[in-house]
């Protein structure tokens, strides 16, 4: 719906009907380990995890546990359409060279990218170091974030992909409070995304009311979880199973500046015989809303050549809504 909105001087249009619908998601796709045989192997399932995020529309979506190096390199080759970012890994790590990191994705023809970055969820958040009581020096956690634009409405939001210990009680509470904080201090009011593999169910460790103090979580706007999922708190981390109805919900897709249209589980086994992943990928369908009411409007007057501002007007509707 257009507004108009008719003074003596100018035509103040709306452009709120054109607030974007996008789809993200949260996939935790289990690192790449010889210890997984048959159809849960790296090699047998790949194809499958790449299915997964091309068949559910994922516009935006965040990876963990993608191993830096070959399964990195073969995530990205079964996505050609979608750009990535993330924190390369750390190369020091005696065992492979490599190590689990969190990767954002989204669709170039669709978004422009503006800013990115990551840190780590750690005491100093510059430093690769265990902190607290951090399960090893393998499992050092971080954060990885962009700044995209809609190509189509010049809307601009965050969306920022995180992975915290499973281990250490205080460091998953300190590393939920950097998250909040380094998420105010990137994004300001900016609409946000937080997704990724909290670790930890809504029932275990209340600092997820941290989180829920500023985002929504994404799974409050199913009406009846029992008659969905079969269960009031479906699974994610699901063994390779397709049942939401059995374990524990560890991941989380929490929003800032949206409206939450729906939420839902990606169980689609194809014809591996299991899950591609011993996570089960989630998604929600997120609608966008300014944060800034006045850049809602263009402006219009007679004889105006300017950007649709108020102090500079466009000439034509026809500007205003092109």
């Amino acid at each position: 719906m257009i507004r108009i909105i008719v003074s003596a001087f100018a035509l103040a249009i709306t452009l709120a009907g054109f607030a974007t619908q996008i789809t993200v998601g949260s996939y935790n796709i289990r690192v790449k380990t010889p210890d997984d045989k048959g159809p849960n192997h790296w090699d047998n399932r790949k194809e499958y995890v790449a299915r997964t995020v091309v068949d559910n529309g994922f516009d935006v979506v965040g990876f963990n546990e993608v191993k830096s190096g070959t399964q990195q390199t073969e995530l990205k080759e079964l996505l050609p359409q979608y750009a990535f970012h993330g924190w390369d890994g750390h190369e020091g790590w005696e065992d492979s060279g490599e190590t689990a990191v969190d990767l954002v994705a989204w669709r170039p023809e669709k978004f422009d990218m503006l800013d990115k970055g990551w840190f780590f969820l750690s005491r100093d958040q510059e430093v690769w170091e265990p902190s607290w009581d951090n399960s090893s020096m393998a499992n050092v956690r971080h954060t990885s974030w962009v700044k995209l634009k809609v190509k189509e409405t010049g809307e601009v939001f965050y969306f920022f992909c995180t992975h915290l210990d499973h281990q250490g009680n205080i460091a998953r509470m300190l590393q939920s409070h950097i998250n909040y904080e380094k998420m105010w201090e990137i994004a300001g009011h900016y609409p946000s995304v937080m997704v990724g593999d909290q670790n930890s169910t809504t029932s275990r460790v209340n600092y997820l009311n941290l989180y829920k103090a500023g985002f929504t979580d994404a799974f409050s706007v199913v009406a009846d979880p029992v008659a969905k999922f079969g269960s009031d708190d479906p699974a994610t981390a699901g063994q390779w199973k397709d049942d939401p109805s059995t374990g524990r919900r560890i991941d989380y897709i929490w929003a800032r500046g949206f409206n939450v249209d729906s939420y839902d589980h990606c169980t689609e086994k194809y014809d591996l015989g299991a899950m591609p992943s011993d996570h089960v990928a989630i998604t929600a369908k997120l609608t966008y809303v300014d944060p800034q009411l006045d850049n809602r409007y263009r402006y219009v007057r007679a004889g105006g050549d300017g950007d649709g501002s108020m102090e500079a007007p466009f000439g034509s509707i026809q500007e205003a809504v092109g």
